[in-house]
């Protein structure tokens, strides 16, 4: 997004693929208020989205529901070498900082992973970071260079790469893109992340359930390929 984040990435080499370990937040607990209802609707297709993507990696730490709480995330993170949230998202244009994902909140948090506090994450060992949930690749341009938002919190902390969409997505359509997103990358082996993507999205449109652009079009890659 400028030149200032340049210095904030890591410029060694992402190594092989094969040995590659996996952190995934899924379809967290959105309860913030106690009442026993969640704030936010559940991602029936989240969890089959990660359940299909965790097989190409040899290591995988899934968590799940209640159990994906925010400070366990700022902890994991740092040994992640992908990171893949299938969470709600929210952008503000108003107050891009406070743009956030939304986990389940735990003794010492409140389960709102705000921009502001993405930027005290390490992840400098991550490859790629996913937000497959919705707007979170969205920048509000303000004084300075520098677009602000989620995605620029991520690479400032670190990471090499970024999938995030640009508008509200489709629980089922995202599940079924992320799925084939993965196997091409780690599958297939097409080590091009950007061309797996492109990949992945001309294989929706070919099988016709998911053809429409809203379903597979807010999805892109940032940082590197």
């Amino acid at each position: 997004p400028s030149a200032t984040v340049l210095k904030y990435l890591p410029k060694a080499s992402d190594g092989a693929a094969s040995s590659l370990g996996l952190v995934a937040f899924v379809d967290p607990d959105t309860d913030y208020n106690g009442d026993g209802q969640r704030d936010y609707p559940g991602l029936p297709f989240a969890q089959q989205e990660v359940e299909r993507i965790a097989p190409y990696f040899g290591k995988r730490q899934l968590l799940q529901g209640g159990n994906a709480i925010e400070e366990k995330c700022v902890r994991l993170v740092r040994g992640g070498q992908v990171v893949h949230f299938a969470c709600h998202g929210e952008f503000f244009p108003s107050r891009p900082m406070d743009s956030t994902l939304y986990l389940s909140r735990g003794a010492n948090s409140d389960g709102l992973l705000k921009a502001v506090e993405v930027f005290g994450l390490d992840l400098t060992r991550a490859r790629l970071v996913t937000l497959s949930g919705c707007e979170t690749g969205r920048l509000e341009l303000g004084p300075g260079d520098d677009p602000v938002g989620i995605g620029t919190a991520l690479r400032h902390s670190g990471a090499r790469a970024l999938v995030v969409s640009l508008w509200k997505v489709e629980d089922e359509a995202t599940a079924e893109l992320m799925e084939k997103f993965y196997a091409i990358w780690l599958d297939k082996k097409v080590t091009d992340r950007a061309s797996a993507l492109r990949q992945a999205k001309l294989a929706m449109i070919r099988e016709g359930r998911f053809k429409r652009p809203r379903q597979w079009a807010a999805f892109v890659l940032l940082g590197r390929r």
